[in-house]
């Protein structure tokens, strides 16, 4: 079976990887309140995750900074670290830079966290950011 999907104009197909490819959408929520880690989703065992992306409506209104950290249970940063989700920059679909990526999970099951962190005086508005992890 042939994958073929189009951006813009151009079409991607994507390489092949010796049959059909599945893919498999996780998705949780970190809130201005998830000041601790906390369990977003669990992967499933030898699944590569390829995209990650952030989505929210609003912008955090932190003092100095704010930020949302993506990871798995004992690195809480694993995929995303600090991405600043602060105004403008938190609005709308994200791409943050993502470590990790195109890498198997492994053997077994991870558990993917997520944290939210601001400085300076607390925000009022803002969020939450829905974490959307896309592995085949």
């Amino acid at each position: 079976m042939s994958l073929t999907t189009r951006v813009g104009k151009a079409p991607v197909v994507p390489r092949s990887l010796g049959g059909d490819v599945k893919l498999f959408v996780y998705r949780g929520t970190i809130a201005r309140s998830d000041t601790t880690v906390k369990p977003l989703f669990k992967v499933g065992p030898g699944l590569v995750p390829v995209a990650l992306f952030l989505n929210a409506a609003a912008g955090s209104n932190g003092g100095t900074s704010a930020n949302v950290s993506v990871g798995k249970t004992g690195t809480s940063a694993h995929f995303i670290n600090a991405a600043d989700v602060k105004g403008a920059a938190g609005v709308g679909r994200k791409f943050p830079s993502a470590s990790n990526l195109n890498v198997s999970v492994g053997a077994a099951e991870i558990q993917v966290v997520g944290k939210y962190a601001e400085t300076g005086s607390p925000s009022t508005t803002g969020g939450a950011w829905s974490v959307t992890m896309i592995c085949a």
